[in-house]
């Protein structure tokens, strides 16, 4: 498989609809999730559009981020739902996260 030798998956597809952001978040997930078994300790995961608060979103955007963390419990983003997969897969290391997310698998 061409794909074991992958040091760095970054996923940057879907962009998100900050009003609206459920289908980027799937996508990513189904991206993340079609890759997951190839991911060894090493390997380096990054999410863009995916901020760690609503200061990393343009200030007319964050009332419906807000919301969505309010509802769903977690900010909207592209890797939201799949670092929440890689959390409990994984030991992870994150590497960075403003706006966008990088982790390291440990094991």
């Amino acid at each position: 498989n061409p794909y074991t030798d992958v040091d760095l998956y970054y996923f940057d597809s879907a962009d998100v609809d900050w009003t609206s952001p459920e289908f980027s978040i799937n996508h990513s997930l189904q991206e993340l999730l079609a890759v997951v078994d190839l991911l060894k300790p090493g390997k380096i995961v990054v999410f863009d559009d995916t901020p760690k608060s609503e200061n990393f979103v343009e200030t007319h955007l964050r009332e419906p981020v807000l919301s969505f963390k309010k509802q769903h419990g977690f900010y909207p983003g592209k890797g939201s739902l799949a670092i929440k997969i890689l959390e409990e897969k994984f030991k992870i290391q994150v590497l960075h996260h403003e706006y966008a997310f990088a982790c390291k698998i440990v094991e």
